[in-house]
C-alpha cells in the first residue's frame, strides 16, 4: 500500500503541476536551446515569420526558476554562459518566451484554463487501488473505525474519486450527519462533477439533501472566480430594476394562454440585455404552471442570474425530486464548463 501511495503521489504531482513553455527564436541566429542544462530540439514553425521560425515546446518543467541557455550559430559551447537567461514558471500558467535577435527575451504568461477546475488534470483512483481502499474500510468492524478510515481517505491529498467511488465510500458511514460533512469534503476531489446528483441519494433527510445542493452550487460559483461565474461578459451586469421587472411581470401575466406565457418568458430569458436575481427569476418562472416548462425556463435563466449562490431557491418550483436533480445537474455542468 505504501508503494502504491507513493507511485500515485508522484503521478498526480506530475499531472497537476504540468505547464507548457514555448520558446520562439530565429534559427538563423540560434542553433541550440537548453533549459536547466537539458538540450531541447528546435522545430521549424511553418506558421511563423521568416524572422522567427524556430519553436521549442517544453511540457516537463515544474513551477519555479529555470535557466535558459541559447547557443548562437557557429558559437563555441565554451561561451554558452554569455547567452544565459533565467525565467520563472508559475503554477497554473503557461509561458511563451520570444527570443529577439539581440538576445533579449520577452515573456508572456497565459493562465492555464484547464486547471481552472482541478478535476480536468486529476484522475480518480484506479479500480484496483479503490478496491484495496474499500476493503480496508470494510474490514473495520466498529462504525467509528469505518468513519475514521473514510475520513482519512477523503483527506488524503493524493486521492481523487469519481462520484460513484465517493458514494461507495460514504455509504459505509452510518451517520447521515457525518456523511453530509464527508460529502462536502470530498466534492472538491471529484473528477466527474457532472454526475454529482448521484450523491444526493446519500441523504434521507431532505434538509441535508438541500444543504448539499446549495453547497455544490456555492462551491462552483466561488471556483469560477467571482459571483458571476468568472465570465467577463457577466462581471459588471446588474439585475433588472424593480420598475422594469414589475413591467415585465405584468406583461407576462396579461398572456392568457399557457403557450403565450411560455413564449413571453422564453423571450425574456433569451434577451441578452436582461439579467435577474434568483428571486426575480423564480417569480417569473412560477407563472408557468407546467413543471417541464419550468425546468426548461430555469435552465435558460441560469446564464442570466447575477447571484448564482442563491439559485438553489428555484428548486422549490418543482414537486418532483427528479426535476430538482436534473436542474442541479445542469447547473453543475454549466459551472464546470465555464471555468
Amino acid at each position: 500500500m505504501f508503494l502504491i501511495t507513493c507511485l500515485m503521489a508522484l503521478s498526480l504531482y506530475s499531472q497537476n503541476t504540468a505547464n507548457t513553455v514555448t520558446i520562439s527564436l530565429n534559427t538563423n541566429r540560434y542553433q541550440q536551446v537548453l533549459v536547466d542544462g537539458k538540450d531541447y530540439p528546435v522545430n521549424t514553425s511553418t506558421t511563423a515569420t521568416t524572422a522567427v521560425n524556430g519553436i521549442v515546446t517544453i511540457t516537463d518543467l515544474q513551477p519555479g526558476q529555470h535557466e535558459l541557455q541559447l547557443v548562437r550559430v557557429n558559437q563555441s559551447t565554451n561561451t554558452r554562459r554569455n547567452n544565459t537567461r533565467t525565467f520563472n514558471l508559475r503554477s497554473r500558467y503557461d509561458l511563451a518566451i520570444a527570443v529577439n535577435n539581440d538576445g533579449t527575451i520577452e515573456l508572456k504568461e497565459t493562465r492555464n484554463r484547464n486547471l481552472g477546475n482541478a478535476g480536468r488534470y486529476r484522475t480518480p483512483m484506479s479500480d484496483a487501488d479503490f478496491t484495496v481502499l474499500l476493503q480496508n474500510v470494510q474490514s473495520q468492524r466498529r462504525a467509528n473505525a469505518k468513519t475514521t478510515a473514510v475520513t482519512n481517505a477523503v483527506g488524503n491529498v493524493n486521492y481523487y474519486f469519481t462520484v460513484e467511488q465517493a458514494v461507495e465510500l460514504l455509504e459505509l458511514v452510518s451517520s447521515e450527519n457525518k456523511r453530509f460533512s464527508l460529502a462536502k469534503a470530498v466534492y472538491p476531489k471529484i473528477t466527474d462533477p457532472r454526475n454529482v446528483s448521484l450523491m444526493y441519494d446519500l441523504f434521507d433527510i431532505q434538509s441535508n439533501k438541500d444543504a448539499f445542493v446549495t453547497y455544490v452550487d456555492t462551491y462552483n460559483t466561488n471556483r469560477s472566480g467571482n459571483s458571476n461565474y468568472g465570465n467577463s461578459r457577466n462581471q459588471y451586469k446588474t439585475p433588472m430594476t424593480e420598475a422594469n421587472f414589475n413591467s415585465l411581470m405584468q406583461s407576462v401575466k396579461k398572456q392568457w394562454l399557457p403557450g403565450a406565457k411560455m413564449s413571453a418568458l422564453t423571450d425574456a430569458f433569451a434577451n441578452e440585455n436582461n439579467y435577474f436575481t434568483s428571486y426575480q427569476a423564480k417569480e417569473l418562472i412560477q407563472l408557468a404552471s407546467d413543471e417541464d416548462n419550468r425546468l426548461q425556463l430555469a435552465k435558460s435563466a441560469y446564464a442570466r442570474i447575477t447571484d448564482p449562490a442563491n439559485f438553489s431557491q428555484l428548486y422549490d418550483l418543482f414537486s418532483s425530486q427528479a426535476r430538482k436533480n436534473e436542474l442541479a445537474n445542469y447547473v453543475n455542468s454549466y459551472s464546470y464548463n465555464r471555468y
